[in-house]
């Protein structure tokens, strides 16, 4: 009789967080990086705010937080309140179980003016793409204009297929 065996090597990895900048009244996203030597073994399993709030996939009904199959954070309709909060991510090992927190904390930076004639959509269908969780988003850069401090606005979607990497479309 043939015995399958399983040896994980335990080795160990920091996942980090970086601050968003985005436009304030907008959606910010927040990422958990990992090496990729465990992206295949490790997923997301919650955020956590300073002051300790978890924050998971399930439990976020009716809030300004969306927590993603992919593991993104988002925080809706961001305000100036919201730059002064951080945000670790936790992550599980699917194999031995193991949670590493990562070792950064990411924030939201907020810029723009709250007159700013541009605005954004974040649109989640989770039935979309068969299989797949499909995220659509509408994302916008803004820059100032040089010369005139004006906002520049560049608008473009994103498609991210969960377990794949987000594509410009």
């Amino acid at each position: 009789m043939d015995s399958l065996f399983v040896f994980v090597i335990k080795q160990q990895f920091d996942p980090q967080v970086y601050d968003d900048f985005v436009v304030r009244g907008n959606t910010a996203v927040l990422r958990c990086h990992l090496p990729t030597f465990v992206r295949e073994y490790v997923s997301v399993d919650s955020w956590i705010r300073e002051d300790k709030q978890v924050l998971k996939r399930n439990d976020m009904k009716g809030s300004s937080y969306t927590v993603l199959n992919s593991g993104e954070l988002l925080i809706h309709g961001v305000l100036e309140k919201d730059s002064q909060r951080t945000f670790h991510c936790q992550t599980r090992h699917r194999l031995t179980g193991e949670m590493v927190m990562s070792v950064s904390a990411g924030k939201i930076v907020v810029t723009g003016k709250e007159d700013s004639n541009c605005y954004s959509l974040f649109l989640y269908n989770p039935y979309d793409c068969a299989s797949y969780n499909i995220l659509h988003s509408f994302y916008r850069n803004i820059e100032k204009h040089k010369g005139n401090n004006q906002d520049f606005c560049d608008y473009f979607w994103v498609v991210c297929c969960y377990g794949l990497d987000c594509v410009k479309l």
